[in-house]
């Protein structure tokens, strides 16, 4: 800074350090700074320190102080942006870093030190290049103590002279660090402050009978007074519970609300098309039904909603509702996925992966494996990695929250959000019943599904061929299929099951089927399509697709399209089936020639009198035996007789 006149200015340099550029032009816009010089070569601006807002004249005046118009040419305020790094980056031993206030305050200390030393450095060359006497420590410092006076509230330097030389003097040593005082660092004035202090007062807080800051107050004097420790207040506890919630949450509320509120979240995007990635749970709907039963009423009653989303957005892929979450349940939500997968895009698609719980996991593994090419159930407790939970609040707030018998969130959501109590217990009678409940779940449901089906359809078109998984008949009737509740084994006319009280025929044009003939065959179908059904033996390892068994009608003249070509197919199935056995045998017979040894005709010509058509006998016993002998066919002669003459 410089007086032009008698007016104190400041640069345009020295304002941009305590305020922006954008606020130079701002106050100059305004009319709040007086601009008393242009720049021009060699001059910088001039801007009347006076004309500040006294916002901004207090910092000027406290970054540039001017003693007095005698040291005014040497005593200049520099601001040290090292200094100012270094308060900032500066963590002290509890891990806290300086306030802004206190980096600001320290920051100046630094400047105003480093333009006391800049005069001394100056005063004491001129007077040596004159030939006089340095200037004395002790005036020196006398009267820069005085004019910190006059400086704003900006810097904390001792105002008594000989203190601010000391300070000088190890700020010269030491650097910026010897600015921090050491009280500002240490804990001398905490009752908790040892390790033993420290580990006593956090177990107490980590108990699992959670008790409160006055409990745990009392419970630490008493350790205190053995030790001889200074006594706590309940609301030096209530400091410290915040301090080492992260330590002690696990031990009063825990693992499962550590884990969801403590521990790190993945940030994960949505699928950008449907069967990508599907997530299943259940949850107890909060809608309450009434239920009798031995003549008595209740009305607490909730059913429980499996639900399997597809969260590319957040569709119902599928569902089931039961009275609690088994196997079963998830079977049937499953189920309802595939069918109405079918009912989307004309075929059951299966998923690339699959997220559920740990619930009935050995039960269920063999379905999530037949539906999902991958599956990974969430961690145990850890409720926050799984996007259904999200789902399931937005169902409760978007459509359970508005009906007449809707029972409220979660048991440890604020009473004050919970539906009033009173006015449930006058609407209970006009809750509805079981039919009634699961037809507001299952309106709830398709309302869903009617606002994001065209969205959904539309993402299926990002679905790429690699990832379109179809699921397969075999595998529907496997994991889904119903079952008659007996066995059944081949006959002449196939298997022949009773299903559904009525007699039916299946057969399976493969060969392999009625090789095992033997088997006993559980047969599993679909009573929504009866045209096919699985056989399976008693450890699942064989199974076979049988067609309900083609009716030929016995007359000629009743026969229609498409009979002649399914006769054929017996026939041909037939053929098949009797070259299959003919090749096996002559297989089986060349692969034992060399091992077991069948009668010959030789031997069978030597046990019995067996005469050709001819009522040849002996000519035909020489030729067999030559035959056996050399291995050669020999013809007999019809003009040699069968005995020599004498």
């Amino acid at each position: 800074m410089e007086y032009s006149g008698k007016i104190l200015c400041a640069t345009h340099e020295e304002l941009t350090a305590v305020m922006t550029e954008q606020n130079v032009k701002n106050l100059r816009h305004r009319g709040q700074l007086q601009q008393i010089r242009r720049a021009c070569p060699g001059y910088p601006a001039l801007f009347a320190v006076d004309s500040l807002p006294e916002k901004y004249k207090k910092q000027v005046l406290a970054m540039y102080p001017m003693p007095d118009k005698e040291i005014q040419s040497n005593f200049t305020i520099v601001a040290d942006n090292a200094a100012l790094q270094f308060y900032s980056a500066f963590i002290l031993d509890d891990g806290r870093h300086l306030s802004e206030v206190k980096v600001s305050e320290l920051s100046t200390n630094a400047a105003i030190l480093n333009a006391f030393d800049r005069m001394l450095s100056q005063s004491d060359l001129l007077n040596r290049s004159l030939g006089k006497k340095v200037i004395g420590r002790g005036d020196f410092w006398k009267r820069a103590a005085e004019h910190l006076a006059t400086v704003s509230e900006f810097n904390s330097l001792p105002r008594n002279a000989r203190e601010l030389q000391r300070k000088y003097n190890a700020y010269k040593q030491d650097g910026y660090r010897v600015l921090i005082s050491n009280k500002f660092c240490s804990n001398n004035g905490a009752k908790v402050k040892d390790d033993a202090q420290i580990s006593t007062l956090t177990q107490l807080l980590a108990i699992s009978n959670n008790l409160n800051n006055a409990q745990i107050a009392a419970a630490y004097n008493q350790y205190a007074a053995a030790n001889g420790w200074k006594p706590i207040t309940d609301g030096a506890v209530a400091v410290w519970r915040k301090k080492t919630d992260l330590t002690t949450v696990a031990g009063r509320r825990g693992l499962k609300t550590f884990a969801n509120e403590k521990t790190m979240t993945v940030k994960r995007t949505r699928p950008t098309a449907p069967f990508l990635f599907w997530t299943l749970d259940g949850w107890d709907c909060e809608l309450l039904y009434q239920d009798s039963k031995n003549g008595r009423t209740t009305y607490y009653n909730r059913l429980v909603l499996e639900v399997v989303l597809d969260p590319c957005c957040d569709y119902i892929i599928g569902y089931a509702i039961g009275i609690a979450e088994n196997a079963a349940l998830i079977t049937a939500a499953i189920k309802n996925a595939l069918l109405h997968s079918q009912q989307l895009f004309g075929t059951m698609h299966k998923t690339m992966q699959i997220q559920s719980d740990h619930f009935a996991m050995s039960a269920m593994k063999n379905v999530y494996a037949a539906v999902a090419d991958k599956v990974t159930p969430a961690r145990v407790g850890n409720a926050k990695a799984k996007p259904i939970e999200r789902f399931f609040n937005y169902l409760n707030t978007t459509y359970c929250q508005f009906c007449s018998n809707w029972s409220g969130f979660g048991i440890t959501t604020d009473r004050t959000k919970q539906p009033n109590s009173e006015v449930l217990n006058l609407r209970k009678k006009d809750f509805p019943d079981f039919d009634g409940v699961v037809a507001q779940i299952e309106q709830m449901i398709e309302t869903d599904r009617r606002k994001k089906v065209e969205k959904f359809k539309e993402m299926y078109s990002n679905l790429t061929d690699d990832n379109r998984l179809t699921f397969s008949r075999e595998d529907w009737l496997y994991y889904f299929g119903e079952t008659t509740g007996y066995t059944n084994r081949l006959s002449a006319s196939g298997l022949t099951p009773t299903i559904l009280g009525e007699k039916r025929e299946y057969d399976c044009f493969n060969i392999q089927f009625r090789e095992l003939a033997f088997t006993d065959w559980t047969v599993k179908y679909d009573p929504d399509d009866l045209d096919t059904v699985l056989a399976v033996n008693s450890d699942g390892s064989r199974r076979f697709i049988l067609e309900k068994k083609y009716e030929q009608p016995m007359a000629l003249a009743e026969r229609k399209e498409g009979d002649a070509e399914q006769l054929q197919k017996v026939r041909d199935f037939n053929r098949e089936l009797g070259q299959h056995v003919l090749d096996n045998l002559t297989k089986m017979a060349d692969d034992t020639s060399k091992i077991v040894r069948l009668p010959s005709a030789n031997d069978i010509l030597k046990r019995y009198l067996l005469t050709d058509s001819k009522g040849d006998h002996k000519t035909n016993k020489k030729l067999a035996a030559l035959k056996e002998a050399s291995g050669q066919d020999f013809k007999p002669d019809n003009n040699t007789p069968d005995y020599d003459m004498f």
